[in-house]
């Protein structure tokens, strides 16, 4: 009876806070409250240099299921294919830091990386994985919480340019095609642009992977294709038997 009880508690997140009714919603925003301040103590207590974001997320008890949103690090060939596109890039931008398991790929591929991560913040996991990763890498990352819709035109007005940008934040059309909107503002002829979760169906076997989370950023990149604003360069699908097929396309401005 303990241990399910624990196990529930250590499962406390946001979208069931969000899910909950009244009495509950208030008594596990708390709860979450407390276990958190526990997670922070050891946090500021830890050598970073002696772990990875998987271990260090292990070790404050938060683990990927449910609530908790995808990440690439799930997929080894994910992993490595990222680690490959990012070995070359200095300045890097990723829409969608949830966790912190792409970035930690991309800083882990060279040494002389930079990142600029673009997150809601919704989940109570984001500002952990940052922490660890700021502690870590130090000023070679840098975490903006917020809408991309607002935070993305804030960077274009800077005239900012990346070698890397990585979109993986909100599915929606709408948001998909606004961060590509601005992503193209922020690239220039060198510029690789990589979008996590398109996908091209080839056969009515592979349909049945073609579902709400993927129609949004397929749409847009194929409008953007259509558009004649950016020449796909590649597209790599992910075999996986520990999560749904995985999927990235990767694309330059149209010259």
């Amino acid at each position: 009876m303990l241990k399910k009880i624990y196990s529930r508690l250590i499962r406390l997140d946001n979208l069931k806070i969000k899910k909950s009714k009244l009495f509950s919603k208030v008594f596990y925003f708390f709860i979450l409250k407390f276990i958190n301040s526990i997670r922070w103590i050891y946090c500021i207590l830890m050598n970073p240099s002696e772990l990875n974001l998987k271990d260090f997320f292990k070790k404050i008890k938060i683990f990927w299921y449910g609530g908790n949103e995808g990440h690439t690090q799930q997929v080894e060939e994910e992993t490595m294919y990222l680690m490959q596109l990012s070995k070359k890039a200095k300045n890097i931008l990723e829409v969608g830091f949830n966790g912190g398991h792409s970035a930690e790929t991309m800083l882990q591929s060279s040494d002389r990386s930079f990142i600029v991560s673009v997150d809601i913040g919704f989940h109570h996991y984001v500002k952990f994985g940052y922490y660890f990763l700021k502690k870590k890498y130090k000023n070679r990352i840098k975490l903006m919480i917020g809408n991309s819709k607002e935070l993305l035109p804030q960077l274009v007005e800077s005239n900012k340019k990346f070698d890397l940008i990585f979109i993986d934040g909100g599915h929606d059309y709408d948001v998909v095609k606004s961060d590509l909107n601005n992503a193209i503002k922020m690239s220039d002829n060198n510029t690789l642009i990589v979008v996590d979760d398109v996908y091209y169906p080839t056969s009515k076997d592979t349909e049945i992977y073609f579902d709400g989370h993927n129609e949004g950023p397929t749409k847009a990149w194929l409008e953007l294709i259509k558009d004649q604003k950016i020449s796909e360069v590649e597209y790599v699908r992910f075999y996986t038997n520990n999560t749904n097929l995985r999927s990235l396309v990767s694309g330059r401005l149209k010259q």
